[in-house]
């Protein structure tokens, strides 16, 4: 363990930036939550409402968690202490890999190692920091929470549940590292794990009974298996069940356990798992760069192909809630005071979900570019460009892999759509009408592309910044900007509020027509700056 202290103060001086950038986002992600509970549902009998159509339809459940009471803390945690507990587990596999295996992959463990360092120092290091850092989030979300209304002593308690929640993945991007031969592979080892955990959760909640008196749910066996559900049965607004936090304190122990365990038995920058050598030579089907630009991306165009498909379905099981929503009152009340505006209860919640779509095609085609750029920073798209396609051959290639990407996300939403629809008996105007829903928010994902492919075109080092900021103002505007009371002039500054409603008899066009073609025009303009710049590390 020698030199672990000072190693804990290099690996948060060297994240220093990356931290605070993870707390502002966390306090303006729980102030937005729990402004968002506190002036949408802010009456008991609204939440009341929302908690018995939770009952009649379990989809509802997928991203939230088990229901325990009516209260404001209560609501709010089972509305968004999931999401908030899913942020700490994606921020405690982050930083574990970027402090382990991608370590070792660039060398910098090695140079550490060399010093006057224990073996296990470095692991040690890396999870010091990330437990210093996962408590910076959690005073981060109490802020929040405060801001936004939350009572004080729940908020303390939900963020101390949500801590401990990331602590238990810890030591599971260390070991995902020490299995995977690098850090990329490391990152999807972790990921399926955290997605089989909150599978867990989604499974344990819907076969959880609900009283329909209190509105208070019974956890199955099944919930205590994923820190997911453990959060909810920890209950940090109500009666605080210290068994939940004593399980993920033995699930943190065993793994960090575990993780020291195969440090001390592992040479250093081996794995578990045997990295496989490529062939030789390229087959014909990359001869393009757009056909390599596809393959290097096979992976995540899968997995965004499912989450378009799950979204998908998602937002068409909610659209048939309102189908039946006439014959509750209460239901039907809560919907509109959710969606707002006026017209046909169905066509409202359909284009106020599909923007979900949206936003999930929006994020593929920005992976697209941030793959490119980890391309140029690692050398291979120096070695690319190097041949016959040129550099705005290739950057044109990225973007086309972008438009590709954007387009099966929808494809897939829209089919997950119509599969719940005509699982439910729709008829086939109904079905039409979700694949047109789909499509009708190409424009706005197109033009968070354009954008992200220009930034990276002229500043290449701020694209993620950008991105990931232009992506998340656009979100939180869409979905909570007209619950919090938005001015206008700000809410005209989220594409996702300008995607045509297709479904209504006075459909507007307008919006789909200047985000096409300024997407367009960014484009173009993303392949003649790159033309023109260096290559940037």
């Amino acid at each position: 363990m020698t030199g672990v202290f000072l190693l804990t103060q290099v690996a948060l001086r060297r994240d220093r930036g990356r931290l605070f950038a993870w707390s502002v986002g966390m306090l303006a992600f729980a102030t937005v939550c729990a402004m968002h509970v506190t002036s949408g549902f802010g009456e008991e009998a609204v939440r009341a409402a929302s908690l018995r159509a939770a009952i009649d339809s379990p989809a509802l459940l997928v991203g939230r968690g088990l229901q325990m009471g009516a209260s404001h803390g209560a609501f709010l945690f089972y509305t968004h202490g999931v999401l908030l507990a899913n942020v700490f587990a994606l921020f405690a596999v982050f930083f574990t890999i970027r402090h382990g295996r991608a370590e070792e992959d660039d060398g910098s463990r090695e140079l550490m190692r060399a010093a006057a360092t224990g073996k296990t120092a470095s692991l040690a290091a890396a999870l010091a920091a990330g437990t210093a850092g996962l408590l910076l989030l959690a005073l981060a979300m109490i802020a929040g929470l405060l801001i936004g209304g939350a009572q004080p002593g729940g908020a303390f308690r939900a963020g101390l549940v949500c801590a401990l929640v990331g602590a238990v993945f810890l030591p599971l991007g260390a070991l995902s590292g020490q299995i995977a031969p690098t850090s990329r592979a490391a990152a999807g080892l972790s990921f399926a794990v955290v997605i089989g955990f909150f599978a867990v959760r989604v499974a344990a909640d819907l076969l959880a009974d609900v009283d329909p008196a209190t509105l208070v749910g019974s956890p199955v066996p099944l919930a205590w298996f994923s820190p997911f559900s453990l959060a909810g049965i920890a209950d940090p607004f109500g009666s605080l069940d210290l068994r939940a936090l004593l399980v993920l304190v033995a699930a943190t122990v065993l793994g960090l356990a575990a993780a020291f365990v195969c440090e001390r038995r592992r040479e250093f920058g081996e794995s578990a798992l045997r990295a496989r050598p490529g062939p030789p030579h390229a087959p014909a089907s990359l001869r393009t760069p757009l056909q390599v630009q596809l393959r290097l991306q096979r992976g995540t165009l899968v997995a965004m192909a499912l989450a378009g498909a799950v979204v998908g379905a998602f937002a068409a099981v909610m659209a048939g809630m309102a189908l039946g929503s006439e014959q509750d009152q209460s239901l039907d009340a809560a919907i509109r005071d959710v969606v707002g505006g006026n017209g046909s209860l169905y066509d409202l919640l359909l284009g106020y979900v599909m923007v979900l779509v949206g936003e999930c095609a929006a994020v593929a085609g920005a992976l697209t570019v941030l793959h490119a750029r980890r391309e140029e920073r690692a050398g291979n798209g120096e070695l690319v460009r190097a041949a016959a396609s040129g550099p705005g051959r290739w950057l044109a290639s990225v973007l086309g892999a972008g438009l590709v990407s954007v387009l099966t996300v929808l494809a897939a939403a829209a089919l997950g759509a119509m599969l719940v629809h005509l699982l439910r008996g729709a008829d086939a105007g109904l079905v039409l009408g979700l694949s047109a829903a789909a499509a009708a928010q190409a424009p706005a994902a197109l033009l968070h592309l354009g954008l992200i492919g220009l930034v990276f075109a002229v500043r290449p080092r701020l694209t993620a910044g950008v991105a990931w900021s232009v992506l998340v103002l656009g979100v939180v505007i869409a979905e909570l900007g007209g619950r919090l009371g938005l001015p206008e002039w700000i809410l005209v500054l989220s594409p996702f509020l300008h995607s045509p409603l297709v479904t209504m008899p006075d459909t507007q066009w307008a919006g789909a027509i200047w985000m096409t073609a300024v997407s367009l025009v960014l484009a173009f303009l993303a392949v003649a700056a790159y033309r023109r710049r260096d290559l940037t590390p």
